[in-house]
């Protein structure tokens, strides 16, 4: 997620880090063939912050201003899967948030049982679909934001692997205890430079080297993954959707050094890559497709909660793109955090929520994008 870069400072000190099934994936298909209609594919929404923002107080209304669960609201919208960041250990620091009100640390929120939980409300409402996005950190992992669990400190890259496989392992039998089966597992959020960082085990990459280590560390979570149910799909996600030289970069360095995965998950925020445009997006994800075998999904999307004219527009046509990946094998689009608005809540822009009074708030028309 680009906002780090600028947020993460302010994302610390406030606390707020919350949190096709085949066993295979669909090959790749040389035809031109495309998918008539979005409804194949998954329209979800990554909403880590939901009962994090529910203890500081906020609601959200439906368009009578009535209160209700905000996850049937984003239903309503046409949204049937669900995105969940889970960290290691999250902290359990005070810290100031919302202008005066104190919280302590993220614990319930982004950890093994705050996943769950939040996970089970989603399966109560139906919900059916879930991507559990594993960060290998204490806090928000992105891009070159990759700090190493304390409790992981010092590791070898031999018990880094255990870690890894031992984390996943915990996570996803903890929620298939609770009845939750994960369509999709990330391992590692917006991994372009690799995973933990200044451990002697590093996943951390650049040009040709660290292959062999990012490579040994994906490869136990995934291993870890299929143990624990054989048909989910393991995505590994980078940053900048449309820039197709870094995603062929990556993906043919991690292959060269035996690295496993099942679908090439991108973010997609022209708000951060004004240059990037949804033809070089999808002009990517058919290159993922014809280059490496793999589907393609659009795990993060997001524009401007104040033009939501402008982010419907940006939704609609992601979707559309998603959708017309060849032969069938773009697998969904996830809308970040929409539950989020700057004013209150998370100084966050890209949501898609206006403030009604206090800390009470509303999905704008953005998300109508998703029924379109």
């Amino acid at each position: 997620m680009k906002l780090l870069r600028t947020f993460l400072p302010l994302a610390l000190a406030w606390g707020l880090t919350s949190c096709f099934s085949p066993a295979s994936p669909a090959p790749a298909s040389s035809s031109s063939k495309t998918v008539s209609s979005t409804s194949s594919i998954a329209h979800g929404a990554d909403i880590s912050w939901l009962t994090q923002l529910e203890a500081l107080g906020s609601t959200w209304v439906n368009a009578s201003g009535t209160v209700t669960d905000a996850v049937t609201l984003l239903q309503n919208f046409g949204v049937d899967s669900i995105r969940l960041r889970v960290m290691v250990n999250p902290g359990s620091t005070n810290y100031e948030v919302l202008s005066g009100t104190t919280v302590t640390g993220y614990l319930g929120y982004c950890d093994q049982a705050g996943v769950v939980t939040l996970a089970q409300r989603c399966a109560s409402l139906g919900i059916t679909k879930f991507l559990i996005d594993f960060h290998f950190s204490d806090t928000w992992a992105s891009d070159e934001n990759q700090a190493p669990p304390a409790a992981w400190a010092g590791y070898s890259l031999a018990q880094l692997q255990t870690a890894v496989s031992n984390h996943v392992t915990s996570v996803l039998t903890a929620l298939k205890t609770a009845g939750i089966t994960p369509t999709w597992v990330q391992l590692g959020n917006e991994i372009t430079d690799g995973i933990l960082f200044g451990t002697s085990g590093t996943g951390y990459v650049t040009g040709t080297t660290g292959w062999a280590n990012l490579a040994a560390l994906l490869n136990a979570g995934y291993a870890a993954v299929k143990a624990v149910d054989s048909s989910a799909l393991v995505i590994l996600h980078l940053d900048k959707g449309g820039e197709n030289a870094q995603y062929e970069w990556w993906f043919d360095n991690y292959k060269a050094a035996g690295g496993k995965w099942d679908v090439v998950g991108m973010s997609f925020y022209p708000y951060w890559q004004p240059s990037d445009t949804v033809a070089m997006l999808l002009a990517n994800m058919n290159d993922m497709v014809s280059r490496y075998g793999k589907p393609v999904m659009v795990c993060e999307v997001g524009g401007l909660y104040s033009n939501p004219s402008a982010t419907q527009t940006l939704l609609t046509n992601v979707k559309t793109a998603v959708a017309s990946v060849t032969g069938g094998n773009g697998l969904g689009v996830f809308y970040w955090e929409p539950e989020s608005n700057p004013a209150v809540f998370t100084n966050y822009s890209l949501g898609a929520a206006q403030v009604v009074s206090g800390y009470r708030a509303q999905f704008t028309s953005a998300l109508q994008g998703f029924n379109q």
